[in-house]
């Protein structure tokens, strides 16, 4: 304002001023609340307020947006909660055997990998750091497998057996240009499915039991894809647009159109694949595989709408193992 004060929110949704004492020796005053409360899209987003040209300092009330709860929206559409406490929930899995949840939430200098026991709705904290990746239960339920970032430029690729003694232990990685272990399936003890979020780098396939684990290019540029549990067939959105596509999995050798402006594709079954679509509400819709038809795909059927629909770092739903809609609604 003016040259003399500084506006800003700090991480806990606080709107604050300081004095500017000193431009040239970057000299401040003590740090004012001038509002408590001020609602705000994520930690590092936007706060909700404008200072007008008088002065007047117009705002909405709130909280974290980031801060919320999981939804849980059933074959008929029907809501429930899923049980455990509203946070900054940013990348989530199930456990196959429906019993256990683990997310990264995000706070203020870290993110944390917690596994939410879905019974109580308690959690314990296998891991943090800088960033945490997807996590990614591996069939059997024993092992969890995820990436971890200490800083831009060093990911690495973890897997932990939270039932077992013993902590995190790394497998793959080290010092990268670029982040690159975007992990999207993890079908046997031996194939892992690596997503890309760069056009640099292909999506892959790695072997996390190998001796020397290394990535198997795939002719494919996607952040978001997914092959079917009967590894039959590979959906998959285009790298940077929306667009989703199938195509038969491993050959290849033709691509259909499921919705051009469907994003976020995954599989509920081995015969029906669940996307959404962005607008004023998000649109989920679900689409039967008919593979005796070419094209084999059925008409896609509305599942839900919702306005409060939370995108979230990475993949922003998930199938729970009874087939329910689970996601972030905002507040």
């Amino acid at each position: 304002i003016d040259d003399a004060y500084l506006i800003y929110v700090s991480p806990a949704g606080d709107l604050k001023a300081v004095a500017v004492l000193d431009r040239d020796s970057r000299v401040v005053g003590r740090s004012v609340t001038l509002v408590s409360g001020l609602r705000t899209e994520a930690y590092s987003g936007t706060g909700q307020y404008q200072i007008l040209e008088d002065g007047t300092l117009v705002y909405v009330p709130g909280r974290n947006a980031e801060v919320a709860s999981f939804v849980v929206i059933d074959e008929d559409g029907e809501e429930s909660d899923l049980g455990i406490e509203a946070a900054a929930h940013v990348r989530f899995d199930f456990n196959p055997d429906g019993r256990q949840f683990a997310s990264v939430v995000e706070g203020v200098e870290n993110q944390e990998l917690r596994l939410y026991d879905l019974a109580t709705g308690r959690f314990r904290v296998l891991d943090l750091d800088y960033r945490i990746g997807q996590p990614l239960w591996s069939p059997d339920v024993s092992t969890l497998a995820y990436s971890r970032q200490s800083d831009e430029r060093d990911e690495r690729l973890y897997v932990v057996e939270p039932n077992a003694a013993g902590g995190p232990r790394m497998i793959l990685g080290g010092p990268t240009e670029r982040p690159w272990m975007h992990m999207r399936g993890y079908l046997d003890d031996n194939t892992l499915l690596v997503g890309s979020g760069t056009s640099e780098r292909p999506a892959a396939i790695v072997d996390p039991m190998a001796e020397d684990p290394e990535f198997q290019p795939l002719d494919l540029l996607s952040l978001f894809l997914a092959i079917s549990p009967d590894r039959r067939w590979l959906v998959h959105q285009q790298q940077g647009a929306p667009g989703v596509q199938l195509d038969p999995w491993p050959a290849r050798d033709r691509s259909f159109e499921v919705d051009a402006l469907g994003a976020e594709p995954s599989w509920r079954s081995d015969l029906e694949l669940v996307y959404y679509t962005l607008g004023e509400a998000v649109r989920f819709y679900r689409v039967r595989l008919n593979p005796d038809r070419s094209p084999p795909l059925d008409e896609p059927v509305l599942w839900k709408a919702d306005p409060r629909f939370a995108d979230t770092d990475g993949p922003s739903y998930a199938i729970s193992p009874d087939g329910d809609l689970v996601y972030k609604r905002s507040p």
